[in-house]
């Protein structure tokens, strides 16, 4: 007579069912193969669909100020505008040439090596 303890099998790679069935180990990897390719799907998703640097419209940088309050700096065409923004307020608080924008912006700070191919995987978050 056929019992359950019969029909199982303890290999070196995991629990099998003795009709070679499939391992846990197998199971486990193909989730997470499955989820490593979901996410690079959506990365590139995410990178096809991300405007170009070179339209004639982008936003700069966000400073946040608080809950719901920040300065955007936008460039429109070769001007760039810094705007005040709170729940269902707009305010530009000044305005400037694109060449001058980019002659005061600090240096970026140094990062970390590894940072590196994050940022190329992932893109830069705001």
């Amino acid at each position: 007579m056929n019992t359950a303890a019969d029909t199982l099998a303890v290999t070196g790679t995991g629990l099998v069912l003795d009709g070679g069935g499939f391992s846990w180990w197998q199971a486990i990897g193909a989730t997470l193969l499955v989820l490593a390719l979901l996410v690079l799907l959506l990365k590139l998703l995410q990178r096809l669909q991300r405007p170009s640097a070179a339209g004639p419209a982008s936003v700069e940088t966000i400073m946040p100020l608080g809950p719901r309050r920040e300065i955007e700096v936008i460039r429109l065409g070769d001007r760039v505008h810094y705007v005040y923004r709170r729940e269902g307020a707009l305010a530009v608080l000044r305005e400037e040439s694109l060449e001058d924008f980019r002659a005061s912006a600090p240096e970026a700070p140094a990062e970390a090596p590894w940072r590196g191919w994050l940022n190329r995987i992932f893109g830069r978050g705001r």
